[in-house]
């Protein structure tokens, strides 16, 4: 074979290359489209407050446990059939059943109690809901030195998932295994290098469910959410908009994300067979927004979506007993700041 020749067959083989690296896709990146989302009924109005901060919900047998902040007590019970405050509980404090700053911690493996992380006290907490202690606060497990001080905890039998509160610019979160305390760090999904505080703008809330070797971690700031396995596998990962990531903007010091037109990200709640995430989108500046409720199967797959009438929302949960979605709804009229624990029927749609 002469020189001619040899050249000839080096130059189609380069171009076959760069044509299949130009081809190349992600198949792991996929978008879901909501346009064909179904509209839920405006909610059912459960309670109201004005004199209280409620900041997050869980509900368990129509029993709301509320924590609320700026108050001399961390938690509400409220009875959801009878419409009435039960108890108020949980002193600020560092005694045995008192709380400084709690965090529910999201579980599909646990049905008689509500279980709570308390950084300040670096506690992880449980709150009886049934039987004869029921309220009261007492110690779950002691909280894992290797992941602590942890933040945006789910846990199950086997496991903790968990991002850091300290300053990590690596890893999105960790996955914590209780039997032999060994902890999977997973890397950044997307990986913004650029972004001064990935942590912060980077950071995702976590959804285990062990029974399905299952993680789906939705994006605070970021429109999309991502599939993992419990080795810390990246399965996929999808997104709801074309701008998913939001643009970059610049000072003298730092690389930020520019919120000028608006704000997105991705809630999750997790149950036995399904995650429900709620994604939220700012469309102006006075704050208004569109919310989404999306149903997904444990391998990520689309069951169905819901187009959420507007809401300012501060937490939210799921009743799959009752077929409700369960929010917390603020609102200012005329120099009045109320507080409501609504319900969105998800029946029959």
């Amino acid at each position: 074979m002469n020189k001619k020749m040899k050249n000839l067959i080096c130059l189609v083989l380069l171009c076959a290359c760069i044509s299949c690296s130009e081809q190349k896709e992600d198949n792991t990146l996929i978008r879901y489209d909501l346009s064909q989302s179904v509209k839920l009924n405006e909610p059912e109005i459960i309670f109201g407050f004005d004199d209280r901060y409620p900041v997050d919900i869980k509900v368990k047998d129509s029993i709301a446990i509320i924590i609320e902040a700026k108050n001399n007590t961390s938690f509400i019970a409220l009875d959801i059939n009878k419409r009435e405050i039960v108890k108020y509980f949980g002193n600020k404090g560092k005694g045995p059943e008192d709380a400084q700053s709690p965090d529910f911690i999201l579980s599909t493996d646990f049905e008689d109690f509500v279980i709570f992380e308390d950084v300040n006290l670096g506690r992880i907490m449980k709150i009886h809901v049934k039987g004869g202690d029921r309220f009261k606060i007492e110690k779950f497990i002691d909280y894992p030195q290797e992941i602590f001080p942890g933040s945006n905890l789910s846990l199950s039998s086997n496991f903790i998932v968990s991002r850091t509160i300290d300053w990590d610019e690596t890893n999105m979160f960790h996955i914590y295994n209780r039997t032999d305390s060994s902890v999977i760090d997973v890397g950044f999904y997307p990986d913004i290098k650029e972004l001064s505080d990935r942590n912060n703008g980077l950071a995702a809330r976590h959804a285990l469910n062990e029974s399905k070797n299952r993680i789906i971690a939705g994006m605070f700031y970021i429109d999309m959410f991502s599939l993992f396995d419990l080795s810390g596998k990246r399965l996929k990962s999808v997104y709801f908009s074309d701008n998913y990531v939001p643009p970059l903007a610049w000072n003298e010091n730092n690389v930020y994300f520019d919120w000028e037109k608006g704000r997105k990200g991705v809630n999750v709640y997790p149950t036995n067979d399904y995650c429900y995430l709620l994604r939220s989108e700012s469309v102006d500046d006075e704050g208004k927004e569109i919310n989404h409720l999306i149903l997904v199967d444990w391998d990520g797959n689309p069951v169905k979506s819901y187009l959420v009438p507007e809401d300012d929302m501060s937490g939210f949960c799921i009743d799959e007993k009752s077929k409700k979605m369960y929010v917390i709804r603020h609102s200012v009229t005329d120099d009045n700041e109320m507080f409501y624990v609504v319900a969105y029927s998800l029946e029959g749609l």
